[in-house]
């Protein structure tokens, strides 16, 4: 799953030993935009955590996520783990209008397969249009 927003607060990193090593835990908070903008928390571990460090605030980023709940004590937690972090107009640069495939020279056209269909006169649907003359054998 992927989500994409602005970092509006980074919580102070953690870290510890565990039975497996260190590890290092960062917990920051990005504002999804919209009508109605949300803030969700995301987890980055080890190596992601430093990657939100030299990000900072205000960063529009676009992170890969997982989500799993567990349950403790009759209470379910939900962890968000954002396992790939990038700079959100980093790759949007990729993308440009020239590459289009359904660009062709007719400016009403949509890029529907139906439109080369009705220009050339061949509908798929079959024409309602009075000027053609179709034999309508319908009793209304």
């Amino acid at each position: 799953m992927e989500l994409t927003g602005k970092i509006i607060k980074v919580l102070p990193m953690q870290s510890g030993t565990s039975a497996k090593g260190e590890w290092r835990k960062q917990e920051f908070v990005i504002e999804i935009p919209g009508t109605y903008p949300k803030k969700v928390a995301l987890t980055a571990w080890n190596e992601k955590a430093q990657e939100v460090q030299s990000l900072g605030l205000g960063q529009e980023i676009k992170a890969q996520i997982d989500i799993e709940s567990r349950e403790y004590n009759d209470r379910w937690y939900t962890d968000i783990r954002a396992w790939k972090i990038e700079k959100a107009n980093a790759s949007s640069s990729s993308s440009t209008p020239s590459s289009n495939p359904a660009n062709n020279t007719n400016p009403a056209s949509t890029g529907s397969p139906f439109d080369s269909a009705s220009e050339s006169g061949n509908d798929p649907f079959g024409s309602n249009d009075p000027s053609q003359n179709q034999e309508d054998d319908l009793p209304f």
